[in-house]
């Protein structure tokens, strides 16, 4: 019973943090070293109802390793948890209960992104999700099987040993860095990185890649692994640059820059936001 109960409210716990991640986007910016993720703000366009459609585009690798296994993983991975959580706190629930419970986790993450307007409904992001609760319960189940057979010592002690390696590999990363391997900032009213006073807001990283044509609509980013892309510029694309909110016209052939992809598009990839790598002029208000 002490087990249900715990169980229960972590798992409780969890699906809040889900809704204001998943469905709100109620999310910081993140900086993993050198790499800055934002997941922030609202997504538009249309609704995908045919299976695979989006996962397919994901994999022929038009937008990026990088944003392809961040969707991909991390709508798997964010479900986990709840799969692992739920047979402890709902013992009776066997397979087939837990995939009808996948299912409909992952359809009510959609349908609350859909009525609340901040997000698309996407059957391939029901499906990543429903796979992410069964992989937590497949986790669950190994777990047990473990247990049986390891004493609950050894595994207080290996999980303590797990704990104490995250702490002195971040210690070290610290000393070396100067700061943690993994941090949070401050994003604006549109969901978009503030960068005010920084040299070179992508840190010297070079950003996604390199810009070598533009026009009113669109321009053309060459990435960092050499493939050239057509990015469309939305009226809401939002640019920035070191010294804070630029517009359109401030960007030219040659500016290398981090991209943050918006919604699909029938001309191609989107430009939620465009921010300027190294230091730049000012610009002016921006323009749509």
């Amino acid at each position: 019973m002490k087990t249900r109960i715990i169980s229960g409210i972590i798992l409780a716990a969890y699906a809040f943090f889900l809704f204001k991640i998943m469905v709100l986007k109620d999310v910081p910016l993140i900086h993993i070293g050198d790499l800055m993720l934002n997941f922030g703000g609202t997504q538009g366009g249309e609704s995908n109802l045919i299976p695979f459609t989006t996962i397919a585009a994901y994999f022929d690798g038009h937008k990026g390793f990088l944003i392809a296994s961040i969707n991909l993983l991390g709508n798997v991975i964010l479900l986990v948890p709840p799969g692992f959580l739920i047979p402890f706190a709902f013992p009776s629930l066997n397979r087939t209960k837990i995939i009808v419970v996948a299912i409909f986790s992952g359809f009510a993450i959609e349908l609350l992104q859909l009525i609340l307007e901040v997000g698309i409904f996407d059957i391939d992001d029901v499906i990543l999700n429903a796979l992410g609760v069964i992989a937590g319960f497949w986790c669950y189940n190994l777990f047990i099987k473990i247990h049986e057979i390891v004493s609950k010592q050894i595994l207080i002690t290996i999980f303590s040993v797990l704990i104490l390696s995250i702490i002195a590999l971040t210690g070290i990363y610290y000393v070396r860095k100067g700061r943690l391997p993994v941090s949070f900032g401050a994003v604006d009213e549109n969901g978009q990185a503030s960068f005010p006073g920084q040299s070179d807001p992508c840190k010297g990283t070079g950003g996604t890649g390199e810009i070598i044509a533009i026009d009113n609509h669109a321009f053309i980013l060459k990435r960092s692994d050499g493939v050239e892309q057509k990015i469309i510029i939305l009226e809401n694309t939002s640019f920035r640059s070191s010294a804070g909110l630029v517009s359109q016209s401030d960007i030219k052939p040659g500016d290398r820059i981090t991209l943050v992809t918006g919604p699909d598009s029938p001309e191609g990839l989107t430009a939620a936001f465009v921010l300027i790598c190294g230091p730049k002029r000012t610009g002016g208000k921006k323009t749509r």
